[in-house]
């Protein structure tokens, strides 16, 4: 098993793609319910928390220049696949399922314990 398994790749990408999704939405938020605009920028803090942790923990656990790597493709394939589906789903349709991010922060998670199980 390699240092950057497709697993790991798969979620962290998924999880940036949703953060990044909520992140922008807060940004561009125009409606009229706050609680919905509170509960974007909740979720997004703290997925960027996750997400910032899970790099520091994957580093750890690795070497320090995989974190770098993971993000650079998590950011380009993300990016791509994010915004084909904000435009085939729509920013509300895209928004709700980005609650989905802790999902894949755990799958994260896992996938790096046992990365550091297998290669210790």
């Amino acid at each position: 098993m390699s240092a950057l398994p497709i697993t790991l790749i798969i979620a962290f990408t998924l999880l940036f793609g949703f953060i990044n999704t909520h992140q922008r939405h807060v940004k561009n938020f125009q409606g009229a319910n706050l609680s919905h605009l509170f509960a974007l920028q909740v979720s997004f803090i703290a997925g960027l928390v996750a997400g910032i942790g899970l790099l520091i923990f994957y580093g750890f656990s690795t070497a320090w220049y995989w974190p770098f790597v993971l993000l650079a493709i998590a950011v380009i394939a993300g990016s791509l696949l994010f915004g084909f589906l904000d435009g085939q789903i729509g920013q509300r349709g895209l928004s709700g399922a980005s609650f989905a991010w802790p999902l894949f922060a755990l799958l994260c998670y896992w996938a790096i314990t046992e990365l550091a199980r297998i290669h210790p």
